[in-house]
């Protein structure tokens, strides 16, 4: 991939899932975990601090091709959907393990999309009827418990195919699909009174994640006919507000956290076993200040950015190349030559990566 160029990536390989492809990703509400989906229909789960994938659900229990990913929204429960003989598959297992179960609902066809309401009552499936040179897409809804019956939600709409992708709005009030045959992006009210076109003019849209600030992310997938593929932000109301990322390879499946500072994407033409990890957030700390605390010590304080951090570590500008770190908004750093004055910079930890450094505190002596 290309980030933008305030942007940084880097390829997370997963070598332990043998002969398996990764085809879907998402992370855990708080950051702790991220969940791959794959081809044959497993499941698993790796620390966000990196390791090696625990597998939650075996292949072929969520049917071929797992296309979406979704977490409930206190982290407990993590579903998934895939093709079935008959219809669409949905498992749903518990995020320790346990309780492994999967239904099969009378769809035609859909893998592509699985979404799950903030109050995590209602899960929503998207459908593919596939007709001679069309194709259609309709959205339903069931509960949670994978105990009901489904539910349409709006009117069907031209044009949806295979790993199209949904995303529900932070309110639990708006629905996003990809209509990727129309070049088109979706919007539906959950509440089924309304369904139009958004986005128009995009290259295969896949849907992949609408943030907490009601920011959508849509991957761009050309299907191999030698275009560029793209992943973009935008706006609630459909307005393009950056490019992200160029030259990805089909980022269907993929997945951005609930703050968009990074996005996941599975597996490319050359390692399907890795997910390439996109930092998004330029949200570094602010009003760093260093004051002398000891002799050779300097306390460091400085805000927080605009998106949640798990931890911080704090540097010194050039040598020595002292450091601190802390889960809070303070620490100090020690070991300094006396007398000789220093700048302090600050990163943010969220989760996967680094944010950029800081602006530098002002040159303060220790």
């Amino acid at each position: 991939a290309s980030p933008a160029a305030e942007y940084s990536s880097r390829t997370l390989s997963f070598d332990s899932l043998g002969h398996d492809e990764i085809t879907a990703t998402a992370m855990s509400p708080d950051g702790s975990w991220l969940y791959l989906g794959t081809l044959r229909g497993s499941i698993y789960k790796v620390s966000s601090k990196g390791g090696t994938p625990v597998q939650l659900v075996v292949g072929q229990n969520v049917g071929f091709n797992i296309g979406q990913l979704a977490i409930s929204p206190d982290g407990s429960t993590i579903y998934a959907a895939g093709n079935a003989v008959g219809g669409v598959d949905v498992a749903k297992v518990g995020s320790d393990g346990s309780g492994a179960t999967s239904t099969t609902f009378a769809l035609q066809a859909g893998h592509g999309g699985i979404a799950i309401s903030p109050d995590g009552a209602t899960l929503y499936l998207a459908e593919v009827v596939i007709g001679v040179g069309t194709s259609t897409g309709t959205v339903w809804s069931t509960p949670s418990t994978l105990a009901g019956g489904l539910t349409p939600v709006g009117s069907a709409f031209d044009g949806m195919q295979f790993d199209n992708g949904l995303a529900i709005s932070p309110s639990g009030q708006r629905l996003y699909a990809g209509a990727n045959y129309a070049n088109k992006v979706v919007v539906l009210r959950a509440d089924g009174s309304s369904t139009k076109d958004l986005i128009t003019g995009v290259t295969g849209p896949y849907i992949g994640m609408v943030d907490a600030r009601g920011r959508l992310y849509v991957g761009g997938c050309s299907n191999g006919d030698g275009n560029p593929d793209s992943l973009w932000r935008y706006g609630s109301d459909g307005s393009l507000q950056e490019t992200l990322a160029t030259g990805l390879y089909c980022p269907t499946g993929m997945s951005v956290d609930g703050h968009g500072d990074l996005a996941f994407l599975p597996g490319t033409d050359v390692n399907a076993h890795s997910v390439e990890l996109l930092r998004l957030s330029r949200a570094a700390p602010t009003g760093v200040t260093a004051t002398r605390s000891a002799r050779g010590s300097l306390l460091v304080r400085w805000s927080a950015g605009t998106t949640a951090s798990t931890r911080y570590v704090a540097s010194v500008v050039g040598t020595p190349a002292k450091t601190c770190a802390s889960t809070q908004l303070s620490c100090t750093i020690t070991g300094l030559p006396a007398g000789v004055a220093a700048k302090v910079t600050v990163k943010a930890f969220n989760g996967f990566d680094l944010s950029g450094p800081s602006l530098p505190s002002a040159s303060v002596k220790p």
